[in-house]
């Protein structure tokens, strides 16, 4: 393929939403194609709505972590795609996704309460009473209607899976097993035991003006050298990425310390200079790097030896998600002496980062809507970006 790809000639035609879909069919059996996808594709509410049907709907998608469910009774609710959903704790310890819609006359159960603990979910309209794992237990006034059985009306419990500690939701229910599709990302990201790691600290960034695919697109190090050029790059620079092998469901990538910042440990190997100790046992790779996890479609996490920050991303429409920010920390640091300036000194460094973020992203978004915008040409710094957008390109087109 010559360095159009599927620029301009392409494009030209793809005025209407099966035009586009043609157009990311053909991208997504292209092993040479370095561009990006087509701008259409962040701006379409066609092209959203085929994402909710044919991405988020049929994939796996992130709600939560189970250090945000500590104990029995524990309740995290959020909004998807029309679903209304509860992510729980049960008093046997087991965690379940259920729908808040309630199966007497679809009040939300728990209007109006973002997370809490609870003995049960009570709906507040008619005291309908709910286990937390959706059993229907109490029905004030129901045993004298013909037909009533408790045991038909439970909460609708969707499909869901836990991952590394993060609790994925599947809403057709019809996914492959998470281990299926990211159980070699496991095996490369095992040395943390992310499932033991608690967040700390979180910052809602509320609704951010650009598409959930911008988001992961900036996951590559190449803007290192530019709008972070103060502040990650001297640190981390852009030619020192590593891309990870992968098997065209994630992406893993590394940025690496520069060699100023190395020193050596105790057992010969070198660390990256830090105030708090790494977690034991990782790879020098993950002691002296930041490694980028993304399971596609809406997870990102950021982790250190010493910390990560989770990327909570829930899409709302074209050019439009909501951002939270969580910071976790691994066991040996969760309560550690100085915990209120290490939980500051970390939202100090995110945040100068991604008020950079929010500039690039937003300008990005803006540009995008533009007539005259066109797929543009990748780096080699920017593998991430091309297997991201085969990923969709292949997801995006399959009816």
């Amino acid at each position: 393929m010559d360095g159009a790809g599927f620029g301009d000639a392409a494009m030209s035609d793809a005025g209407t939403t099966e035009a586009l879909l043609d157009v990311l069919a053909a991208r997504s059996t292209a092993d040479d194609d370095w561009t990006t996808l087509p701008p259409q594709a962040y701006r379409s509410q066609e092209i959203f709505d085929l994402e909710v049907e044919r991405v988020f709907r049929r994939g796996w998608m992130n709600v939560g972590h189970i250090s945000q469910l500590p104990d029995s009774g524990d309740f995290r609710t959020i909004d998807m795609f029309g679903e209304l959903l509860v992510v729980t704790r049960g008093h046997d310890d087991e965690i379940s996704v259920l729908s808040r819609v309630c199966t007497h006359r679809c009040m939300d159960i728990c209007a109006g309460r973002r997370a809490g603990t609870v003995p049960s979910l009570q709906c507040p309209y008619h005291r309908w009473t709910f286990s937390h794992d959706g059993e229907l237990r109490a029905a004030p006034e129901m045993a004298e209607t013909p037909g009533f059985d408790k045991a038909d009306h439970g909460l609708h419990r969707f499909r869901h899976e836990i991952w590394e500690g993060f609790i994925y939701v599947n809403l057709d229910g019809q996914a492959p097993p998470t281990a299926e599709l990211w159980g070699a990302m496991s095996g490369q990201l095992g040395e943390y035991g992310l499932a033991d790691w608690e967040v700390v600290d979180s910052t809602p960034w509320g609704e951010s003006a650009w598409d959930w695919k911008v988001f992961i697109d900036n996951g590559e190090c190449y803007h290192h050298l530019g709008i972070h050029h103060d502040t990650l790059e001297p640190f981390m620079p852009a030619r020192k990425a590593v891309d990870l092998p992968d098997n065209g469901e994630y992406t893993l990538l590394y940025a690496m310390m520069d060699e100023s910042l190395l020193v050596p440990s105790a057992d010969g190997a070198l660390d990256g200079a830090s105030d708090d100790p790494p977690v034991p046992g990782l790879t020098e790779q993950q002691r002296t790097g930041l490694g980028l996890a993304y399971p596609f479609p809406n997870y990102v996490i950021a982790v250190m030896p010493q910390s990560a920050i989770w990327f909570e991303v829930h899409p709302l429409g074209p050019g439009r998600i909501d951002l939270t920010t969580h910071l976790m920390l691994p066991p040996h640091l969760v309560g550690a002496p100085g915990a209120d300036e290490r939980i500051a000194r970390h939202n100090e460094t995110v945040t100068a980062i991604h008020e950079q973020d929010i500039i690039v992203c937003e300008g990005v978004q803006r540009g995008l809507g533009s007539a005259s915008a066109r797929p543009g040409m990748l780096c080699h710094l920017e593998q991430h970006n091309r297997s991201f957008a085969r990923w969709y390109a292949r997801r995006i087109s399959t009816p």
